[in-house]
């Protein structure tokens, strides 16, 4: 077995959560700047007028450690990064 020492910038990014490939959405919400905005279709269940999709950006956000301010309309979700 080789072992090559590499710079730590050479480490590919995670694109894994618990043995599942992790969303193009969840990748777009931890690569948002300050004052930034993106939308996307929505589609997660609704009910009592909640939708998963926007709580799954809050809890995207706040791991990645910054706040978004999201909404889901007409099935479609927004999501943007709070200046800090």
């Amino acid at each position: 077995m080789a072992v090559t020492k590499i710079d730590p910038r050479e480490m590919p990014e995670k694109r894994q959560f618990w043995g599942r490939a992790v969303s193009e959405e969840t990748v777009a919400i931890r690569a948002l700047q300050p004052g930034e905005a993106i939308k996307f279709p929505c589609r997660w269940k609704h009910q009592h007028g909640n939708c998963s999709g926007y709580v799954s950006a809050y809890t995207t956000a706040t791991k990645a450690g910054f706040q978004v301010t999201a909404r889901c309309r007409d099935k479609v979700v927004y999501v943007m990064r709070t200046a800090e």
